[in-house]
């Protein structure tokens, strides 16, 4: 089991405390070691710049969401990932976002809740990960069938529609 006391995410003063910790993300060959913010409402690891980079993906090799940021059209690559906490591998979905769209990276529900039982504990100002294996209910499958699979090759399609 993984205690994690919640702290702020930034070093701004209002922020409010959170689930802040790392975790090693793995793509490809290279693995990161990921400081970010636990957030049950998002579906995915949100990770900003310059992890793309990092990771050294071929954007054409791997599925993407899309969306409009004041007009302009972008394509958010994803991947799944393998993510390691308390010495357990298991799979992630991950957006490689080439923007900057906030101040932290984002660990979502998709892969966390998956393989963990997660527990807040006001008292204690904690967050508890404790490891159950791969769910019933996993994300992962759905977010392959709509961001991945058919996604993948078809990047020069949505360049030739404008997106970057």
């Amino acid at each position: 089991m993984v205690p994690v006391t919640w702290k702020p995410q930034t070093a701004d003063a209002w922020d409010p405390l959170s689930t802040v910790f790392t975790m090693k993300i793995r793509v490809g060959g290279v693995t990161l070691d990921v400081e970010g913010v636990f957030d049950t409402g998002a579906d995915m690891i949100d990770l900003q710049p310059p992890k793309l980079a990092e990771f050294q993906i071929n954007a054409d090799q791997h599925g993407f969401s899309t969306t409009v940021i004041n007009g302009q059209k972008w394509m958010i690559p994803i991947v799944i990932a393998e993510a390691e906490l308390d010495g357990h591998w298991f799979e992630v979905p991950v957006a490689l976002y080439p923007f900057d769209t906030r101040p932290v990276h984002v660990f979502g529900r998709a892969g966390l809740l998956d393989h963990f039982k997660v527990t807040l504990d006001p008292a204690a100002g904690q967050t508890r990960f404790e490891w159950n294996g791969k769910g019933p209910h996993s994300r992962i499958e759905a977010i392959k069938q709509e961001f991945v699979d058919p996604l993948i090759g078809k990047r020069q399609l949505f360049l030739a529609a404008g997106y970057k």
